[in-house]
């Protein structure tokens, strides 16, 4: 019986084109029929992007793990990936950004978080750094010395 019933649930998630807008962006409703919903976009470095019909009051949190969290890539043991997370909304007929914050502040529970409004659009943007390692620092290391020998032999002449 419970599994019939998580069944159920898990049937309401459901992948529509939208083909309303031009552009073939995927529609995900995890609404059940009758339930207060709102539509929210989701863009960026995220697992699967497009439209999101969800219950009101559906938290930033819930949204990102329903949109299968940041982007599938491989991690570089030398380098280090932020996810910055952005909340825009239509205010006065132009996007404001309402929220930005790292992911992992986001997760931590460090950050206090707006609610999710209809409409609202939520934007995830990486940036991949290098690790500075001790391969860097001989790349940097060796011609200053190279340098350092041939001014000292210079001096000697």
């Amino acid at each position: 019986m419970l599994l019939t019933c998580s069944l159920a649930t898990a049937a309401w998630a459901q992948s529509i084109p939208d083909l309303t807008q031009g552009r073939g962006a995927t529609f995900y409703r995890f609404v059940e029929p009758g339930e207060p919903a709102m539509v929210v976009s989701i863009w960026g470095d995220i697992a699967v992007q497009g439209r999101y019909e969800v219950k009101r009051g559906t938290d930033l949190v819930e949204l990102l793990f329903l949109a299968g969290g940041p982007g599938k890539s491989v991690l570089s043991t030398r380098e280090t990936r932020e996810t910055l997370v952005r909340v825009m909304r239509k205010e006065a007929d132009r996007w404001q950004i309402v929220f930005e914050a790292p992911l992992n502040d986001i997760l931590s529970a460090e950050r206090v978080y707006p609610p999710v409004q209809d409409q609202d659009i939520l934007q995830l943007e990486t940036t991949v750094r290098p690790k500075f390692g001790w391969r860097d620092a001989l790349t940097l290391i060796t011609p200053i010395v190279s340098i350092g020998l041939l001014i000292e032999r210079i001096s000697r002449r």
